[in-house]
């Protein structure tokens, strides 16, 4: 299935590909001798196939398409989220951006922290 994207302030539509299925590559859990530390997940995804995207933004959250926390994470098409809680489902999406905006949100995955 193909989506996509469109850049505010652009007329410019990029095909996406796996950038709307994000893949949950990894979960492991923190570990420290003095107490929790929470739990991670790592996102990947395929980086969009336009020279114009300058990079990405993770998004996260424990609702669903309403998201507390992202990051930058610039050109890398992957991510380790830290300091999640144990046993709570999380939301993430991703999104790209160039010079004129940021790109719609892609498809919603979920997990639970271990």
């Amino acid at each position: 299935m193909h989506h996509c994207l469109y850049f505010h302030g652009s007329s410019i539509a990029f095909l996406i590909r796996s950038i709307l299925g994000i893949l949950l590559v990894a979960g492991t859990v923190g570990c420290g001798s003095g107490g929790d530390e929470g739990g991670t997940k790592t996102l990947s995804w395929t980086a969009v196939p336009d020279p114009s995207v300058l990079g990405y933004k993770a998004y996260w959250g424990t609702s669903s398409h309403h998201y507390e926390s992202n990051t930058d994470v610039g050109a890398n098409t992957s991510y380790t989220i830290s300091g999640l809680q144990h046993g709570s489902r999380y939301f993430f999406a991703v999104s790209a951006y160039n010079a004129d905006g940021e790109s719609g949100l892609s498809a919603e995955v979920s997990a639970v922290v271990e």
